[in-house]
C-alpha cells in the first residue's frame, strides 16, 4: 500500500467517525436508563393497580358473604329464641292446667272419699249402712246371669239342655249344671264346696261329675297337694297318668294335676291357685275296662266338658 492510499483511508475512517451518532455518551446512556427504569415502573405499577383491584375484588366480596352469613345467623338465633319462648309459654300452660285439674281430681277423689266414709243419711239424721251386694262382693265383682234356665246345645245329647247356675260369693265363682243334677255343698274342718252328680230321673250317679273345694288349712301349698295325694294312695286308689286332662278343659291356671283308678272309675284332679287361694278340682271316668258302665262315661265327660267351659270366677 502507498502513502497516499494509507492516508486516504485513514481520511475516511476519521468522516466514517465523525458521522456515528454520539449514543455512547454518558448523558445519553443516563437519559436511556431512567426512560427504561420510567417505563419498568408504570409496567410494575399497572400490574401492582391489577392485582389489587383483585385483591380488593375479593375483600368486598368476602365481606358480604360474611354479612349475609351473619344476617341469617341472627335470623335463626331469633326464630329459635322465639320458638323456646313459645315452647315455654306452652309448657307453662300445659303444666298450670295439669296442675289445676290434678287439684279438680284431688279434691273431687277427696270428696268422693268423705261421702263413702259418710254414708248416706237417712230422713232423720242418721247414716245408713250401705249392705248392697255390689258393696259386700265388691265393685269388680262379675255378675252372673239370673237363675232363669237358659238353653244350650249339648254334644251327645239330643234337642237343648235346661241348665241352673251354681253361685258362691265367698268361693267367688259360678258355673252352670244340667237342671236335672243334684248338687251337695260339702264343709268340713279342712275344705268347704260342692260337688255335683248326675241325674237322670232315677237318682244320683256316683261317683261325681264335678267338685270344687276351698283348702281351709294354713299349711303350705306344696304341703296341701301332698296331703291330698297321700289321701287317696291310702284310700286304695291306684295313681295312673294324668294326660292333662283338667289342664285341657279347666279355664283356671293349673298348678298340677294328678289320677287315681279305683273300682273301675278314675279319679282326676286338678290343684289351682287362684288369688291367694287354693283350690281343688276334681272328676271322675269309667275306666276302660269297666264295660258294664263304658257307655255312661261319654255322659261324664260331656257334662263335666260343658261345666268347665261355663266356670267363671267372680271376681
Amino acid at each position: 500500500m502507498s502513502d497516499n492510499q494509507f492516508d486516504k483511508l485513514m481520511e475516511q475512517l476519521k468522516n466514517d467517525y465523525d458521522k456515528m451518532p454520539t449514543q455512547s455518551s454518558p448523558t445519553k446512556i443516563m437519559a436511556g436508563i431512567k426512560k427504561q427504569k420510567k417505563r419498568n415502573w408504570f409496567i410494575f405499577f399497572r400490574q401492582w393497580q391489577v392485582a389489587a383491584m383483585i385483591i380488593l375484588t375479593i375483600g368486598i366480596g368476602s365481606v358480604l358473604v360474611m354479612n349475609q352469613i351473619g344476617s341469617q345467623n341472627e335470623t335463626s338465633l331469633e326464630a329459635n329464641d322465639r320458638s323456646t319462648v313459645n315452647e315455654s309459654t306452652a309448657i307453662d300452660e300445659a303444666a298450670e292446667l295439669f296442675s289445676t285439674e290434678m287439684e279438680q281430681g284431688d279434691l273431687a277423689e277427696l270428696q268422693g272419699n268423705q261421702k263413702e266414709d259418710v254414708g248416706e243419711e237417712t230422713p232423720d239424721g242418721a247414716v245408713a249402712e250401705d249392705t248392697s251386694e255390689e258393696a259386700m262382693v265388691g265393685a269388680s265383682a262379675i255378675e252372673p246371669p239370673d237363675e232363669e234356665a237358659a238353653q244350650f246345645l249339648l254334644e251327645g245329647t239330643e234337642g237343648e239342655l235346661n241348665v241352673s247356675p251354681l253361685q258362691d260369693d265367698k268361693l267367688s265363682f259360678y258355673t252352670y249344671y244340667d237342671s236335672r243334677f243334684d248338687v251337695e255343698r260339702v264343709t268340713d274342718e279342712e275344705m268347704t264346696g260342692y260337688e255335683i252328680y248326675m241325674n237322670f230321673s232315677n237318682g244320683p250317679i256316683e261317683p261325681s261329675v264335678f267338685e270344687i273345694a276351698l283348702v281351709s288349712n294354713n299349711q303350705a301349698v306344696n304341703e296341701e297337694i301332698e296331703a291330698i295325694r297321700q289321701h287317696y294312695v291310702n284310700g286304695g286308689y291306684a295313681e295312673i297318668s294324668a294326660n292333662s286332662y283338667m289342664i285341657e278343659r279347666i279355664p283356671a291356671q293349673v298348678i298340677t294335676e294328678f289320677a287315681f283308678q279305683k273300682d273301675g272309675y278314675d279319679t282326676h284332679v286338678a290343684a289351682v291357685e287362684f288369688g291367694e287361694e287354693l283350690y281343688f278340682f276334681t272328676t271322675h271316668k269309667v275306666s276302660k275296662d269297666n264295660v258294664d258302665q263304658i257307655e255312661l262315661n261319654e255322659a261324664y265327660e260331656n257334662h263335666f266338658r260343658y261345666i268347665a267351659s261355663q266356670f267363671r270366677w267372680l271376681y
